[in-house]
């Protein structure tokens, strides 16, 4: 089948990822040859100013700061529909998130973030404030001839000093588990010193495997940040050098005149302390026959985890009910007896041949695997589809093993109950409903990191169809607030009628 083309000359080969602005597809430009990444904004957040606002800067950013540790832009443009599209490189390697989860030793983590550290002391020195320095958007590219580079990604929420537009008041702006205090109180006015303290939480989580403030929820994470509280780098771990002990603790001074002035600053500083090269993290960060991806925020639409045969309960982590498995798994079996070409290996044919216990848990990652492959291979991979499975599931686990949670004709109580039943499919993260109005409720999940888009439109779809069965009709719904929009928490707001 003949590649989909956009803009007129950009092939798009195969979907790498999905967030909550858009789509991003491994790709290549028709007319030169050359591999690219082509980010496509989903057309409804295309029409949004805040959405057109972090497309331009995505697209001049690069250009603007020009240095190679950043990712390079190739065109942008908006189609006749309005939608936008992003070209960029096409990026082969690791996230220093997948470092810092690996085995890797501290040398080789504390090159990647010296590393990051001359790109965005390029982008201070230009004017930039990141605001979103996380372990996902740094970068380690695997480039031709085996050389490497730290590149920095998502220059969507930087600031840009020079200009006089602002982040609305009361908004916070980044992940909750990197910001600095100031960048928690406003976004508005930070300076690259909130830069700065984000590079400290990392090199602290480097050398700890922890996060210095971080906690079981995000409020409680933000209460640390406030009062400075955490626990010094040196009662953590023993062995690290005094200079770098002080250095990481001067990063993550409450007072931002109390760091490093700028990212130029703490590289100086840092470098007689770090390994100079890349050397340290072994072989090549990618294997020889892995597909080429693009790094950011998004996770990639199926990424398989490692698979525990025979299927094995899960004893640690974020774990998922085997309830919550079954009818998916059945769904994939009837669609691969029937012929068609999901992209399984056999470990998952394997996996999915296993017995499964609806009493017992199962690791989580198992979970959205299985609800990545579901909704981009079987049902079309667009958010209606998302939202149309998790009426699915609610219809059928509602109607059949929990239908305990259904109150019929009362659905604020209905809707009341979604607190527990969240506790019979998951083990982490918490649900709160609160009523709003007679026939209006706010549900809110706390501390749910790393929340795929799939799963955001299943749980929306979940009370959408709550409601439904309940005897009720929804009037109006709207997310508030959502993870993949980089807020900390999924809000989502109904009203409905009895």
């Amino acid at each position: 089948m003949a590649a989909r083309v956009i803009g007129g000359r950009y092939e798009l080969l195969h979907e790498i990822g999905r967030g909550g602005m858009g789509t991003v597809y491994a790709g290549r430009d028709a007319r030169s040859g050359r591999a690219c990444a082509i980010k496509v904004i989903r057309e409804e957040a295309a029409l949004s100013s805040d959405a057109r606002d972090r497309f331009e800067r995505e697209a001049r950013a690069p250009g603007r700061i020009g240095h190679p540790g950043l990712v390079e832009v190739y065109d942008a443009f908006a189609e006749e529909d309005g939608r936008m599209v992003l070209v960029m490189e096409l990026l082969e390697g690791v996230s220093l998130r997948e470092v810092l989860g690996s085995d890797a030793g501290f040398d080789a983590k504390l090159a990647v973030l010296y590393g990051a550290l001359d790109p965005l002391a390029a982008a201070h020195a230009a004017g930039f404030v990141h605001r979103d320095m996380k372990p996902d958007n740094v970068f380690v590219a695997d480039l031709p001839g085996g050389e490497r580079r730290v590149k920095i990604l998502d220059f969507g929420i930087a600031r840009d000093l020079g200009s006089g537009a602002l982040t609305e008041t009361g908004v916070i702006v980044g992940s909750v588990r990197y910001i600095s205090p100031e960048q928690a109180h406003s976004a508005r006015k930070v300076e690259p010193p909130a830069d700065v303290f984000s590079i400290g939480v990392m090199l602290y989580e480097a050398a700890t495997g922890a996060l210095p403030f971080g906690s079981e929820s995000a409020l409680k994470t933000l209460t640390n940040l406030a009062a400075g509280n955490y626990v010094p780098l040196d009662e953590r771990v023993s062995g690290l050098p005094r200079a770098l002990v002080d250095l990481v603790h001067e990063c993550l001074a409450f007072d931002p005149s109390a760091r490093p002035a700028h990212a130029g600053v703490l590289r100086d500083r840092l470098a007689p302390l770090a390994p100079p090269t890349l050397d340290a993290l072994g072989d090549r960060a990618t294997r020889d026959d892995a597909e080429p991806g693009w790094a950011s925020e998004v996770r990639p639409v199926v990424q398989t985890p490692p698979v525990p045969t025979p299927m094995e309960g899960a004893r640690s982590g974020r774990r998922a009910k085997g309830t919550s498995f079954v009818q998916m798994i059945k769904t994939v079996k009837v669609a691969l007896r029937g012929g068609l070409q999901l992209p399984i290996t056999d470990a998952d044919r394997a996996w999915l041949d296993q017995r499964v216990i609806v009493s017992d848990w199962y690791p989580f990652e198992r979970f959205e695997w299985l609800i990545a492959l579901v909704h981009a291979h079987l049902m079309g991979g667009t958010d209606g589809a998302g939202v149309k499975m998790g009426r699915m599931a609610a219809e059928h686990l509602l109607q059949g093993v929990h239908s305990g949670f259904v109150k019929p004709g009362n659905v604020q109580r209905s809707l009341q109950s979604l607190p527990n039943a969240w506790t019979r499919y998951f083990d982490f993260a918490t649900v709160t409903v609160t009523s709003t109005g007679a026939e209006q409720v706010t549900v809110r999940v706390t501390d749910y990191e790393h929340m795929s888009r799939v799963h955001e439109l299943m749980l929306l779809g979940w009370a959408l169809e709550l409601v439904s069965l309940a005897g009720g009709e929804v009037t109006e719904h709207e997310v508030v607030e959502s993870p993949t929009r980089g807020d900390a928490d999924l809000v989502v707001w109904l009203s409905f009628s009895e």
